[in-house]
């Protein structure tokens, strides 16, 4: 959960969701991995002195999961769906568009 290890884990993490993007239930479980990596990194650099309830971590965590999952399965039906789109390394680049969204 340390700083110091944001990069070198996202980087792992980014990799995967790259390397493994094409099956429905691989972008599930990689958009699942990034994001719990990412809730504990925050949570444990968290400003402790001010309140935040259980329940507002695990609902913006659960929004985040969902908007990252249904962003990725969009883009990739979308992507799927066009000949020219999927024969190209286009597809490769969902995940980072799923994680920005």
């Amino acid at each position: 959960g340390r700083m110091s290890f944001q990069v070198p884990g996202n980087m792992l993490i980014s990799g995967c969701m790259m390397t493994f993007y094409k099956s429905t239930p691989a972008v599930i479980f990689w958009q699942v991995i990034n994001q719990s990596f990412n809730a504990v990194v925050n949570y444990s650099n968290r400003n402790a002195s001010v309140g935040v309830t259980n329940e507002q971590l695990g609902s913006a965590s659960l929004a985040a999961t969902a908007a990252g999952v249904a962003t990725a399965l969009a883009f990739n039906k979308a992507i799927s769906a066009s000949p020219a789109l999927s024969s190209g390394i286009i597809g490769r680049f969902v995940p980072l568009l799923a994680v920005a969204a």
